[in-house]
């Protein structure tokens, strides 16, 4: 499966969720979700320790994780648009989601990968 770039995800939370936000404000949102990916998940597995989360995406960048986990951008796209609306039933729906899908991919990602070397542990001599 191909991985989605960040301005496909814009467009699709844009057709179930018009808004009046422009793209770099979308963006920027997803800039700090990908960033939550790569520092909570990605960074702590065996091959991730050099990976840092984007600056700033531009929007044809790939992001990261990929189907039929990817639904945690749009999830965390809607939660940034409800919350900046002020409907805050909203937003916690889509925080809801969001957690959802977030403990969904990191459960499978370290399902499916080695952890870091040096994971804290206790350890008997």
């Amino acid at each position: 499966m191909a991985t989605r770039t960040a301005l496909e995800v814009v467009r699709a939370v844009d057709a179930l969720l018009p808004n009046q936000y422009d793209d770099r404000e979308k963006l920027r949102w997803l800039t700090r979700a990908e960033g939550f990916v790569t520092e909570e998940i990605l960074r702590r597995c065996e091959g991730g320790e050099d990976l840092v989360p984007p600056e700033e995406l531009q929007g044809g960048e790939e992001l990261r994780v990929l189907p039929p986990y990817d639904e945690l951008y749009r999830f965390y796209l809607e939660r940034c648009i409800h919350y900046a609306n002020g409907d805050m039933d909203l937003c916690n729906n889509a925080v809801a989601a969001w957690n959802s899908a977030f403990s969904a991919f990191r459960d499978h990602w370290f399902r499916t990968h080695t952890p870091c070397a040096g994971a804290a542990a206790l350890r008997f001599c």
